[in-house]
């Protein structure tokens, strides 16, 4: 199936669904990651993976400076006709914001930002989720349901910073064609963002993934990932893979490029035939991180009526506080949390509600963030724009700095007997990491501070970096001690060495002083 089939097909499934005048919600899919060459420094690796990625003409370099915007093709958001959405994203952002979050810093930029563009061409891009299949009992005969969802890709884009560390995002579009509702919402998210089987189920119906995901790309072949042929391969003795990235993920960075290079999941499947080796694993677990926004006006209302207590509905009524969750936790089915009191306390952390009274409800979790809004024409520039534009690109960035944080930590576990120039090397890393996206603020805008903070928060970021710096702290406590002991050892030969000297000389003086005697005496 091409994607011109692919097109009508979600056409006819649109009809069958009523499908709405307009975008019913978007599903931005956010993968942190490391590109690891085993025979490089870590500087080489990040100059040699850019060096290859401009050389695929697959990808597109966008390049902000503190002058001017990039080119209109390479920075618009979604349908923009203008650069309007880039300029208020530039704008929203402080000097040092910009710089970790745009790169626009000269010469070695803080982050490098690329965008997926085969052939420079706008080619259109579908994302489809193969739902598992049910079973349909409604009529005498049993008969297997296929159901999936197709997703317009507006854009790919991919990050690259120091320590090894990129980010993949993969931004799309629904609009109802397989239904709409919490239900689709959920499933849609749920099985769009697994990129491997979190256990292995006895049938995929009752796991966590999808049937097959697959990603079409104008006409070329599809890139497809069948997890319902991999269960199959489990259920008859084969090994799984443990560090498993999808083939449709992993195909799009050496897209269209040449054969001198390869990436790879796992180190066994190095073909030496490859002159530059890439090893990339996600730095999370089985899930992207998902950001998405829902434009259906029938959706919220439940959720922010208020009682006569003045509080709203998910607040005091608990069936609706669950299904508040399971959106926002992305689980398919019910809550995944069964404790009212648990429940409401998550929600208090997670809802961030200054909006909530005029129509819109933003959250954060600690694998997703979210926007439950009005029809998307109504919202489009207050709501939706600075949603998808400037907190994704701020989510972006607490990504990057949790990511680096995990990948310094892995540095700082292995570091026990490396010796004071890797611990040296190790904390001078963590300096620039402090110094150039560990940053306190980010916007001046009030209600940014407040999603970056709550960003921070959910994601464990003060915990995370107390940890490594308390694992930094260690090891300088090994170093000192280390050095002390050698200081000690030297300490006592050179006092072994000055006892004999006394010796020596108290023997030597001795006799000194006696032949000076014998002399004066004569």
């Amino acid at each position: 199936m091409n994607i011109v089939d692919l097109a009508k097909e979600g056409e006819m499934m649109s009809t069958e669904n009523k499908k709405p005048d307009e975008v019913y919600s978007f599903h931005t899919f956010i993968l942190p990651f490391t590109y690891k060459r085993g025979d490089q420094g870590e500087e080489k690796d990040r100059n040699e993976f850019e060096k290859l990625l401009e050389q695929n003409k697959a990808w597109q370099k966008v390049k902000w400076s503190k002058e001017e915007l990039p080119e209109y093709d390479l920075c618009k958001w979604h349908d923009d006709q203008d650069s309007s959405s880039a300029y208020a994203t530039f704008q929203y952002f402080n000097a040092a914001g910009r710089a970790a979050i745009l790169g626009t810093d000269k010469g070695h930029a803080i982050v490098s930002k690329y965008l997926f563009k085969p052939n420079k061409q706008k080619k259109q891009i579908m994302y489809k989720i193969n739902i598992p299949t049910a079973t349909d009992t409604s009529s005498d005969k049993e008969k297997e349901v296929e159901r999936s969802y197709l997703l317009n890709v507006y854009a790919i884009r991919l990050q690259v910073y120091d320590n090894n560390v990129a980010i993949l995002i993969i931004e799309s579009t629904y609009d109802g064609n397989g239904g709409t509702g919490e239900k689709v919402i959920k499933e849609i998210n749920q099985y769009g963002r697994r990129i491997r089987m979190p256990f292995i189920p006895p049938a995929l119906v009752d796991g966590e993934t999808a049937k097959s995901l697959e990603l079409y790309i104008g006409d070329d072949k599809p890139l497809k990932d069948d997890f319902s042929e991999q269960l199959s391969k489990n259920c008859q003795g084969e090994t799984p893979q443990l560090l498993f990235i999808p083939e449709f993920i992993l195909r799009l960075f050496d897209y269209g490029g040449s054969d001198k290079w390869a990436i790879y999941s796992k180190s066994e499947s190095l073909s030496p035939s490859a002159t530059c080796k890439f090893i990339i694993q996600p730095i999370s677990d089985d899930r992207m991180f998902v950001a998405c926004t829902v434009c259906d006006k029938n959706l919220l209302p439940c959720y922010k009526a208020k009682n006569r207590q003045d509080e709203y509905s998910y607040q005091s009524d608990y069936d609706l506080a669950k299904r508040l969750y399971s959106i926002l936790f992305v689980d398919k089915d019910s809550a995944t949390c069964q404790n009212q009191q648990m429940i409401q306390k998550i929600l208090e952390k997670s809802v961030y509600g200054r909006w909530l009274d005029c129509g819109t409800l933003h959250a954060v979790t600690h694998h997703s963030m979210f926007c439950l809004t009005d029809k998307y024409n109504d919202v489009k520039y207050t709501v939706v724009r600075p949603f998808l534009t400037e907190y994704v690109e701020m989510l972006t960035l607490v990504l990057a700095q949790r990511a680096t944080v995990i990948v310094l930590q892995d540095a700082a576990s292995r570091l026990s007997n490396k010796g004071k120039d890797k611990l040296i090397d190790l904390q001078k890393k963590y300096v620039a990491l402090q110094n150039q996206l560990l940053l306190f603020e980010v916007t001046p805008q009030e209600q940014g501070i407040e999603m970056y903070q709550l960003l921070r928060q959910q994601l464990y970021l003060t915990e995370e970096q107390d940890v490594l710096e308390k694992q930094l702290h260690n090891l300088y406590e090994m170093v000192t001690i280390q050095h002390a002991a050698k200081l000690n050892k030297w300490g006592i030969v050179i006092n072994i060495v000055i006892f004999i000297l006394g010796i020596c000389w108290g023997k030597w003086s001795a006799y000194l002083m006696g032949k000076m005697d014998a002399i004066f005496c004569f």
